[in-house]
């Protein structure tokens, strides 16, 4: 389904993906205060090559976390592989496999109350060491299955990791999977759509 993503950024280089990662992050934030200035930033003096690949890549986890009931952890996947292409070392990281995160968040979220995510406050989970958010999705996997997608609004979700670069996987397939934010983005970017077509 990643073709892009597999075949292209498993072999491209630590920094290139930190790159990515960053204008892919800067784009979803771009909407908040000062946000449209660090999305400048990001892709100031980037290969206009580069961007599309960006483009493409950010298209095809759109398409993947909008169409899937599972939110499959797709960039700590291309994380991995990239490591293992090069070698074992660094953190000495090892994402957890998605069926464990998957296994694990349904044993912890098989005896949540469907009234909690109807009324109270909001139902939240911690992940210390978040890495790529896998368990994170893999709750919101779980309670989507379980409660349906309108649940997920009930949940609140947090994790903090020593490795930049998963902070920043984290957080974008995070904001990518929420279901407010990712409707508002897309019917804002829509509208400047719309407009740009009117004025051109």
């Amino acid at each position: 389904m990643f073709r892009l993503i597999d075949a292209h950024w498993t072999t491209v280089g630590h920094d290139v993906l930190r790159r990515a990662l960053d204008v892919l992050w800067a784009y979803l934030d771009h909407q908040t205060d000062g946000g449209e200035e660090r999305y400048m930033e990001a892709v100031r003096g980037l290969p206009c090559a580069f961007l599309e690949d960006v483009s493409r890549a950010f298209g095809e986890l759109l398409i993947h976390f909008c169409r899937a009931e599972r939110f499959e952890d797709v960039l700590g996947s291309v994380y991995m592989e990239m490591r293992s292409a090069r070698s074992k070392a660094g953190l000495g990281q090892y994402f957890t496999p998605w069926n464990v995160c998957l296994a694990m968040a349904e044993i912890q979220t098989a005896d949540l109350d469907a009234d909690r995510l109807q009324v109270g406050p909001a139902v939240t989970v911690c992940d210390p060491c978040v890495g790529s958010g896998s368990m994170l999705l893999a709750v919101r996997s779980s309670v989507a299955a379980r409660y349906g997608r309108k649940a997920l609004q009930r949940l609140k979700v947090y994790g903090q990791d020593i490795d930049p670069l998963c902070v920043t996987m984290a957080k974008i397939q995070l904001r990518m999977t929420d279901d407010l934010f990712m409707t508002a983005f897309l019917a804002e970017e829509a509208m400047e759509l719309r407009q740009t077509a009117k004025q051109g």
